[in-house]
């Protein structure tokens, strides 16, 4: 049996934490330098004392190439994964600046980021898509700042906001939907700030609150409503602070006896509708017959457009 001595035990925890720290260092050290290859691309690139001609340059697992003249990127450049020479940017500059289109492109080969820029800033309209190629946002720009209609998406294709920009700042309505479609929530805005109606929707579609804003501050009634659409709520506010007392009211009419009324009529609707439909036992024959006629003369037309179509 070895015997340990004495100072080793003493001095053996401290030698673990400089090891630890030593290994903690090369390896931030080692991350450091992976995440500067694989951060850099092509805007970041710096090409001013490159020659001017066509330029090639592997960058961590990217192959970046383009045209340098006078010091500064010129044209289209391309950015490939280089182990799959999969095309993965496509950027256009013009003395330097970005200006054009800038697209990133997945592994499949499709789009999934379209930006146009003029003079290094983004003008026009931004989109970004899934892999699968649904639109999950579209921007609108101007001079660098958001500037007209801008849309955010769920991954299932519904519009999650629905908002207006002017200068960089909400101005409007801005709407917000929940996964299914329904409206959930309204706020009106003027340069950046509440102005104006704000409202909230139950998940049914009826009304749940309603309040009123001026200058950022709320300013006018605010009612709130039972999912059934009675009033819940009423009471009134002035420079943000609550004018008088709150009314409370009792629900005349629950939510789930209205809905099944509207069921009710809705049941009641159909089979209306259904009576007044004609059926074949109440046609003569001869109605019969120009009826198929006629879907005869249909479908031999239909045919006989193709054909001089094609």
């Amino acid at each position: 049996m070895d015997v340990v001595h004495p100072f080793f035990l003493i001095l053996k925890p401290i030698l673990n934490r400089i090891t630890m720290r030593k290994r903690l260092i090369m390896f931030a050290a080692a991350m450091l330098l992976a995440w500067s290859a694989v951060a850099q691309n092509i805007e970041t690139l710096d090409v001013s004392k490159e020659k001017d001609g066509q330029f090639v340059r592997t960058i961590g697992d990217r192959r970046v190439e383009g045209t340098v003249k006078k010091g500064v990127k010129e044209g289209t450049w391309y950015e490939y994964e280089q182990a799959k020479d999969l095309l993965r940017r496509i950027v256009q500059y013009q003395n330097g600046r970005l200006n054009g289109t800038l697209l990133e492109i997945d592994e499949s080969g499709l789009v999934v980021k379209k930006m146009e820029y003029v003079d290094d800033k983004l003008d026009g309209s931004t989109y970004t898509w899934t892999s699968g190629g649904r639109l999950c946002s579209k921007n609108s720009y101007k001079r660098g700042e958001l500037d007209g209609e801008q849309i955010a998406r769920y991954d299932n294709g519904n519009n999650q906001e629905v908002s207006y920009y002017k200068n960089g700042l909400r101005e409007g309505e801005t709407v917000w939907y929940d996964r299914n479609g329904g409206k959930r929530m309204t706020i009106n805005y003027k340069k950046g700030l509440f102005e104006g109606k704000q409202e909230t929707f139950y998940p049914t579609g009826g009304i749940k609150t309603s309040k009123m804003f001026k200058n950022n501050v709320q300013d006018g009634p605010a009612l709130e409503y039972y999912e059934g659409g009675d009033l819940k709520s009423e009471s009134n506010y002035k420079k943000g602070v609550l004018s008088g007392k709150e009314k409370t009211f009792k629900e005349q009419h629950p939510y789930s006896e209205k809905k099944a009324v509207e069921d009710e009529k809705a049941i009641q609707k159909e089979k209306n509708d259904k009576k007044l439909m004609p059926s074949d036992s109440n046609k003569t024959s001869k109605d019969i017959k120009n009826s198929k006629m006629e879907k005869k003369n249909g479908k031999e037309g239909g045919l006989s457009k193709k054909v001089k179509k094609s």
